[in-house]
């Protein structure tokens, strides 16, 4: 399917990063939804696309909303699934519909679903119908066990400020710990800034740039027991998050998270430390490739003429030039013409 302009790329890579954490996060929920393809022709629908679920909430009037925290994605295709998570389309045919998998990006059990729940694309598929129903309910999704080193919440947010801490884990609605904050702070030239005018090695084409992406990433311990727990839950938590990402090209579901090298992780520390809370802190980065879109149109190169000849000689023995080819060439290339 075709990259639309306006792709989110920094958040889709967000997204990549949880699916490889979510061993840490309990068991995934698993099911199925009906996909609707309304167009005159087949659209071939790949794994991990991604879709939010439509809830409702409120009190006498149900107010529906798209919960963004509750992220799933389409599963492989048994049927076109190749190894090593390659392959896996579903094929929606022509004016038809199609039961497709899906998986729960993270584990826990709020990823149980009713049957029914209506899922939306995120971003909308060309040519699909912009939502798609479940068709059964998902009972699978369950809790990391209590005793065991778990992530109770996992969040993308866009900041998280030592100053007001409490502020940003109640606006990210990191609302259960251990957790889990996601930031992206900056795009940068993969190969830093250069004076040439070729870019070094970010230039990689015409239209080709490698920039890498940096994100810092937050566990939030807050153990009631004593100091010292809340110290050794972030620290083990930082260490599994580490052995989970470091040196990734792709994730365990098959989605690409460099474009050029792998997962970097450039430093972990201690970001902040209170009377509740213990705060680690990890700086990723990853390297992707920028392709610039060109709507420009051009007249097409029907042939090119080639005419080259031997020059004469001169006096005494003057002599005419001699032509060495005078042909055409058709463009695309095919046989030699006069």
């Amino acid at each position: 399917m075709t990259t639309p302009v306006d792709h989110d790329a920094i958040e889709q890579l967000a997204r990549a990063m949880f699916g490889q954490l979510s061993p840490l996060t309990g068991t995934r929920g698993t099911g199925t939804v009906t996909v609707n393809n309304p167009t005159l022709a087949a659209i071939e629908l790949p794994p991990n696309m991604y879709l939010l679920p439509v809830l409702s909430h409120g009190t006498g009037t149900n107010i529906a909303e798209l919960a963004d925290d509750l992220v799933f994605k389409i599963a492989p295709n048994p049927a076109t699934a190749g190894p090593h998570e390659t392959g896996g389309a579903w094929t929606i045919p022509a004016g038809g519909s199609l039961p497709v998998a899906i998986r729960s990006n993270l584990g826990g059990a709020r990823h149980n679903m009713p049957a029914g729940t209506v899922f939306k694309w995120d971003p909308p598929l060309d040519g699909l119908a912009l939502s798609a129903v479940l068709d059964a309910d998902i009972t699978d999704a369950a809790d990391a066990a209590e005793t065991a080193l778990a992530l109770r919440r996992v969040v993308y947010y866009e900041e998280l400020d030592a100053a007001a801490l409490e502020r940003d884990i109640h606006g990210g609605r990191l609302s259960q710990l251990p957790g889990l904050m996601l930031v992206w702070q900056q795009s940068l030239p993969a190969e830093g800034r250069t004076a040439g005018t070729n870019q070094g090695s970010t230039r990689l084409a015409d239209g080709v740039r490698a920039f890498s992406e940096n994100y810092r990433l937050f566990i939030v311990a807050a153990n009631r027991s004593s100091d010292s727990k809340r110290r050794a839950s972030g620290l083990r938590l930082m260490q599994a998050v580490t052995r989970l990402l470091t040196d990734q090209q792709r994730t365990t579901d098959g989605e690409q998270l460099t474009s050029l090298g792998s997962l970097e992780i450039l430093n972990r520390s201690r970001f902040v430390r209170g009377d509740r809370f213990y705060v680690y802190a990890l700086a990723l980065r990853l390297n992707r490739l920028v392709v610039r879109v060109d709507n420009r149109s051009f007249v097409p190169w029907l042939r090119t003429d080639l005419e080259m000849a031997l020059p004469g000689r001169e006096a005494p023995e003057p002599s005419t030039p001699a032509t060495v080819v005078d042909i055409g060439v058709p463009i695309p290339p095919g046989p030699l013409g006069p």
